[in-house]
């Protein structure tokens, strides 16, 4: 939770204080948050209806604004039914990929990579991601091995365009403006 309170309240980024009075460090029971003037957090028994308060509006809010963009853009939508349907198997409901993603199998092949901000998924042209989902990593990779299927026969050009999507549409914008450069540049070189 203090994580979470920390994050979302722009509070200070040290980490709580671990001894003190009663209600106060990680020890406290579920309580109320007040900011001291040198701002780090203490939490307070008094009112343990305002630490719940914050974090259900925290959660509503970032659930609402998620649903909202998703509704928006109906191909983002299309592309999470189609990633839940024939990606999350593997690659995880939350992009998280699998366990020890960079380091290879017995069988010598990798395991499945997180498409979120935290693997390289990014790092990729949409061309190359594109290539990768249709025709298998050694489209881009010659004679790389991967046990992840090509989906070509199984998700028309359109429908992987719309799971390629839903991926960027969570990535952060440092991200995907990285992202947008590479693939300007691997169209110049496609020219």
């Amino acid at each position: 939770m203090w994580d979470c309170l920390r994050c979302c309240s722009g509070l200070s980024s040290r980490s709580p204080p671990s001894h003190g009075p009663p209600g106060t460090g990680t020890n406290a029971t579920l309580s109320s948050l007040s900011v001291r003037s040198d701002r780090t957090v203490r939490l307070s028994p008094h009112r343990p209806w305002l630490a719940v308060g914050a974090v259900t509006v925290a959660g509503a809010a970032t659930a609402w604004f998620g649903l909202r963009l998703w509704a928006a853009d109906p191909t983002v939508a299309h592309g999470r039914q189609l990633y839940d349907a024939h990606c999350a198997s593997c690659h995880g409901l939350k992009l998280e990929g699998q366990p020890d993603w960079q380091t290879p199998k017995v069988n010598g092949r990798l395991p499945a990579p997180p498409h979120d901000e935290n693997g390289h998924t990014w790092h990729h042209s949409d061309r190359e991601l594109f290539l990768i989902t249709k025709k298998g990593m050694g489209a881009v990779v010659p004679g790389h091995e991967s046990d992840m299927p090509a989906f070509e026969g199984m998700l028309a050009d359109q429908e992987i365009e719309a799971v390629l999507a839903y991926i960027r549409s969570t990535w952060p914008e440092r991200a995907r403006r990285y992202q947008d450069e590479r693939s300007r540049a691997d169209a110049a070189r496609q020219k």
